[in-house]
């Protein structure tokens, strides 16, 4: 039995290659996500990250290519994708990460710490 993806790992997935290859196809992103879901399946999940304003798309031809909606920037939508798969700010998963002993390895913690430095250094 195959495990399926949660619904927001693919809205995800899909925001990031129209981010990183610019407009594509239901078919094109299939094939691009290695055919691992159903064409309507994708083209659901497309269709309806245009009516949330993530998407944009136009037709050409007999099919519509979908790009990255102008007012969306891919972190903003990512970062709302992942608070809702989350279920808590990212400062809330470290905070408690942080709080269980043994849920961080000493190397993982430094890994954080670093992670924090580049973010600060980057603004």
């Amino acid at each position: 039995m195959s495990k399926r993806r949660v619904f927001g790992e693919l809205e995800c997935a899909i925001l990031s290659l129209v981010e990183e290859k610019g407009p594509l196809s239901v078919k094109e992103v299939q094939k691009l996500l290695g055919n691992k879901d159903q064409y309507t399946t994708i083209m659901t999940v497309m269709v309806r990250l245009t009516e949330k304003g993530k998407l944009k798309r136009e037709k050409e031809g007999r099919q519509y290519f979908y790009r990255l909606a102008p007012k969306s920037s891919k972190k903003s939508v990512l970062q709302g994708l992942k608070h809702r798969l989350l279920g808590v700010r990212p400062v809330q998963l470290v905070a408690h990460l942080l709080e269980s002993s043994d849920a961080l390895t000493d190397e993982e913690i430094e890994d954080l710490e670093n992670l924090i430095r580049e973010a600060k250094r980057k603004r």
